[in-house]
């Protein structure tokens, strides 16, 4: 288990989630789901964005921007 830090906020029209924890130094494989290219994908049909990834912090993020209206 590793804890996250999660943090939602609207500005300028948009909805911002942002999801981060510490990568561990055992990372797994990656998985087979559709997990992360289903998140894009959601974020995408509803006019929105979403990035993925190591931010070079140390830190695996996730997040999403989405309009608001």
């Amino acid at each position: 288990a590793v804890p996250a830090r999660v943090r939602v906020a609207t500005a300028d029209g948009l909805l911002t989630l942002d999801v981060r924890n510490r990568l561990p130094d055992d990372r797994p494989a990656p998985g087979r789901g559709s997990g992360l290219r289903g998140i894009r994908e959601r974020a995408a049909l509803l006019g929105g964005r979403a990035h993925t990834g190591p931010d070079g912090d140390g830190d695996w993020r996730v997040r999403v921007e989405l309009p608001l209206g």
